[in-house]
This record gives structure tokens, sequence and C-alpha cells, in this order.
């Protein structure tokens, strides 16, 4: 008997399983393939739940400073209409986090409200769900206080310290908890059906119901004991919280199997994926600073102990050792992220194409030359503007010379008008602006697309709160060479916030901060283009490596 199936034999008995059919509500799911999976799990006598995500703060501010969700509330209701049938028909609990994306006290109260639509449609008078909301607003002037306290600080080094100004222009505050409220709420009421999660720690409803189990069929575990497998139900909720991103090819959802030891096993719920240790290794290097040492509410987790083990159907992933290292033992006190936004200005663009050869090559200065006309042209503007360009296909050539270039010019102003003809001078400067050597007198740049000349954006939303704040006990409840990476990225050295490699995933990973025109700079607002980030790579992705590296 081989040591992968020696293990798979006395693997000890599952605590629970989670079933997670998406990496955020509201995105869709096949509740077909969910299905199957429940009917198989709850046949086991196992407690299940289906647990998941709905929010994020990597789709920018807008949510926070305007009370707008991820998704149309359409997108909402179709989702959790398929849920709460399988709720109601394998008797399994419900639990999301981050309500409505940014997880807002308002966005928890209009969730239930669809809920409460749902149950109340004909032919379903026997959904009966006792529902839990968790709201995770913070007042205003509790944030002050601790501010005067000294008891506030940035969260990374794009975040400037926070001030009373910041916290009165935001809209509202929310902190992103970890799992102590859920796991109150689930032991004040050990039979509900659904919690509605305000904003979260990603995993944090998955660490809960998994430690909520835990206490529930092993009540005589100590609090050492019950720490020792923290790190291990932290490291399942990190890599579920995503669905089947940790499956290749990556599926919608996923399904966790947790042991009373903190071991899990995390496979795809697609039949056409399947997980393998170096695909869940690797997930770990997704939105995190550094893979090994992940920060959250309380604590770091650590990974540079973890093992994951392919199981012999070829699909499922056994993974242990990792472990959680709180703050509080530590001497240090608990954190948790707080995150809010406010109203810049407003936004308007224009964008069209550039052709000629002749343009192209000078199209810097061009623009330079139509930056300076719009000034000129908005002499008396009362209050802070601005303008840029977004270029795309610049450095790129054809047979016959450089290729089309495409233009977005933004402008945020304090007013919607303001901004829209801002805008709409740029455009009229980037048709008809001269050039040396100009051939095509009638005009510069192609433009009318779906027949706008200009398209009024709304107002430009900008991260005004995005700190850790300390909290009184109870409230919670690598070395590498720097210059070549910061060559390959086009940064300056002292930008790298992290380098180093993970060898679980067999990858190097380069953590920078967000810049804009040069300048450090939190994620959305004027002139963003690359809100998740997620297309920053190929100068690592064309760095070469010596000679002996895999020697």
């Amino acid at each position: 008997m081989s040591a992968a199936e020696s293990e798979e034999t006395v693997a000890p008995k599952p605590i629970c399983h989670i079933v997670t059919p998406v990496g955020c509500m509201g995105y869709g799911f096949d509740e077909d393939a969910v299905s199957r999976e429940l009917a198989t799990l709850t046949s086991s006598g196992t407690p299940t739940a289906i647990i998941l995500d709905a929010g994020s703060t990597d789709s920018g501010p807008e949510k926070l400073a305007l009370g707008t969700m991820t998704c149309p509330r359409s997108a909402y209701v179709k989702d959790l209409t398929k849920l709460l049938r399988l709720v109601h028909d394998f008797r399994v609990p419900l639990i999301f986090s981050s309500a409505g994306g940014d997880g807002a006290d308002k966005h928890v109260r209009l969730m239930k409200e669809i809920i409460e639509e749902i149950a109340a449609q004909d032919g379903n008078e026997d959904y009966a769900f006792k529902t839990i909301s968790i709201f995770s607003g913070i007042d205003k002037q509790v944030v002050l206080d601790r501010i005067e306290a000294g008891h506030v600080t940035g969260c990374g080094v794009c975040v400037p310290p926070l001030t009373k100004q910041d916290v009165e222009d935001s809209s509202r505050i929310v902190a992103q908890i970890g799992p102590e409220p859920f796991m109150d709420a689930m032991v004040a009421n050990p039979n509900f059906d659904v919690i509605i999660g305000g904003r979260a720690y990603d995993p944090a409803p998955f660490v809960a119901y998994s430690m909520f189990q835990l206490k529930q069929q092993y009540p005589n575990l100590g609090e050492n004991q019950l720490q020792d497998r923290h790190g291990g139900l932290l490291h399942m909720g990190k890599i579920m919280e995503c669905g089947g991103l940790c499956s290749t090819p990556k599926s919608h959802g996923a399904v966790a199997t947790v042991y009373e030891d903190g071991v899990f096993d995390v496979k795809p719920i697609a039949p056409e994926s399947k997980c393998t240790p170096l695909s869940v290794a690797a997930h770990s290097l997704y939105e995190n600073t550094r893979p090994d040492i992940l920060r959250g509410p309380g604590g770091a987790l650590h990974l540079d102990k973890a093992k994951y083990e392919q199981l012999n159907d070829g699909r499922t992933v056994r993974v242990r050792g990792a472990e959680f290292r709180s703050s509080v033992a530590a001497g240090q006190p608990y954190q948790l992220k707080l995150e809010a936004a406010r109203v810049l200005g407003h936004r308007s663009i224009a964008m069209g194409s550039v052709r000629d050869h002749i343009l192209i090559n000078q199209l810097d200065s061009l623009l330079t030359l139509v930056k300076a006309y719009v000034k000129k042209q908005h002499p008396d503007i009362s209050g802070n503007w601005d303008l840029d360009f977004h270029l795309y296909g610049k450095g790129q050539t054809t047979p016959l010379g450089p290729g089309e270039v495409f233009i977005i010019a933004e402008a945020v102003a304090p007013t919607q008008q303001l901004a829209t003809a801002i805008v709409s001078t740029a455009r009229i400067g980037l048709i008809h602006g001269p050039y040396p050597g100009q051939k095509a007198t009638a005009g510069n740049f192609a433009f009318g697309i779906a027949g706008k000349l200009e398209i009024e954006t709304g107002p430009c939303a900008q991260f005004s709160v995005y700190h850790l704040m300390d909290l009184v006990p109870g409230e919670e409840r690598l070395s590498s060479k720097l210059l070549r990476v910061a060559e390959a990225l086009e940064i300056s050295e002292q930008d790298i916030v992290w380098a180093g490699f993970f060898d679980p995933a067999l990858a190097f990973k380069v953590t920078i901060p967000r810049l804009r025109g040069g300048k450090r700079a939190a994620a959305g607002s004027f002139m963003e283009n690359d809100i998740h980030g997620s297309q920053q790579h190929l100068g690592l992705a064309l760095l070469k490596l010596p000679d002996d590296f895999m020697a």
C-alpha cells in the first residue's frame, strides 16, 4: 500500500463538508451540479453547509461611496432563488458574507428583503427560513476616537495617515470582521438556516462554521487544541472563498471536507476540472502581499510548513500544516481593517483612435499640446479638475508601420457638466491639433463609437479609509535580486513591497504598490485602468532566468 493510500485510510472522521457554488454571489452558478454534490454529501450524515463570499474591494471604491452593488439586484435574486431552493431541498444552512459587494448595512437589509420576497412567492409556501443578519458598519465617532488615541494605522504603503476630514467625508464605514461574530450567531442560534453577513474577511464564515462544528462534536477540546486547528480551518477558508479558482482548468465552485485535526480536502465541482498540489498551493499567490504569510483579523496565517497531497481520485488535494499566529497571543492588539470611500468629483470620457503613422510617432507631443489647449479654454474653473489619457496599442507595429492607437480621454471635475466640457475640449484638440509633417488636415482622430461624442460616467469615487484599527480586548471578539525585478516591471527598487520564491507553487511573486502617473495610489478612482491589477505581470513573464537556475 502506498503512503498516500495509507493516509487516506487513516484519515480522521470529517466534522463537516462545505460547498461553495461560485466565488462571488451574483455571478451565477450551475444549480444542477451543486445539487448533485449536495445529494452525495448529505447522504453521509456529516454536517454540510453552503458558504460563499459576496463581495470585495477589488472592483474599487464606488460601492462604498455611492451605495451601489457589485451586481444588479436581479442577479442576487437569481442566485438566492437557487440557493434557497438548495437549502430547502437538502436541509443545509446557507452562509454568505460581504452582502451586496461592500457589506454595508443597507445591503445586508436588502438581501434579507430579497429572501423574504422569494419565500413569499407562489409555490414556496413551506419556505420558513430562520435568518440571521450580521452588521459590520462602524460609527464614525468610534473611528474618530481611535484616531485621537493613536490606534489607527494605514493598511499598506500607499495609505496615508487617517484624518478627521477623511472620516467625515466618507459615505459610510465598514469593518472587515473576522469569524467571531459568525461564531457567536451560530452558538446563539444553532438551528439557523441562513446567515447574511456584512463586510467580512473572506474566509471568516468558513472558519466560523468549521469551528462551530468542531466545538459541537468535540466539546472537550481545550483552547490550545482549538488554536492548533485554527490554522488549517483558516487556510481552508482562504482557498474556498474563491470557489473553484484553485482547480485546473478553474471551476466555478469547490467542495471542502474538513477533519477534526484541521486537515482538509478540496476538490472542484466541475467534473472536467481537478485540484492538484500545485494549483491549490498557487492560490496563496492571489490577493496577498506575500504567499507564505497571510494577514487578517486577529493575526496571521503562516503557510511555510503547509503540505499538499494529491489523493487517489486525481481530483482532490489534502492540505495540512498551516499555522495561525494570534496577534493577541503575541502581545499585540486585535486589528480590524476599516473601509470607506468618498465622492471625488464627476467623470466624463471621450474615446477614439489614431491611425496616421506620422502622428503616432509624435503622439506624446500632441497630447501635451491638447492638455495645454484645454487649460487655456477653461481659465475660470473653480475647484480641482484633471485630464489624462489612456493609450492602448502604443508601440505596436504593422507591415505598414506603427499600429493603431486607441485613446480614452478621461476628465474629472467638481460637476458633471464641467467634466463633460473639459473632455469635449480635449476631443476637439485631438481631432484638430497640429503637428509637424501633418498630411491629414481633415482630422487626426477616429471617433463616434456608439454614436457618442462624450460619455458621462457619473460620480468618481476614491477610497478615504483603508486602515487598521486596534480593538480593545473583547470587541472582536526571502531574498532576491530586487533591481532586476524592478527593471522588468519598470518601477524603482524601493517600490517593491515583497519579492520571493514560493516553492509549493513553483512560483516567484513580486508585490508592488499601485502606481498612476508615477505616484502611489489606491485602487479605483481617476485614471484607473486595471482595477484588479491582473495585467501587471508581463515584465516578469519575459524575465530571463539564470542558466543555472534549474540545475
